[in-house]
């Protein structure tokens, strides 16, 4: 979240000169964060979810048409 909008972006972190790609979700209202993934720990099946972001620990990602739910570590740095 930042200037306003809510927005995932694929990249590599370690270097500042990688390829980025980025998609607006949606207008934000709230304070600036970031939060990383690696790519390994995002073994999910395809559908719609709900993420919830535990700073500094989890996202939790709901499906909004199964009984399905991810717990996903954050990257600490």
């Amino acid at each position: 979240g930042r200037d306003g909008k809510l927005t995932v972006k694929t990249h590599d972190k370690s270097s500042d000169t990688s390829n980025s790609v980025g998609y607006e979700l949606s207008d934000y209202t709230g304070d600036d964060f970031a939060v990383a993934f690696k790519t390994d720990n995002l073994k999910v099946l395809p559908d719609d979810y709900d993420v919830e972001i535990k700073f500094g620990a989890f996202a939790k990602f709901t499906s909004k048409t199964r009984k399905l739910k991810y717990f996903i570590a954050l990257e600490t740095k």
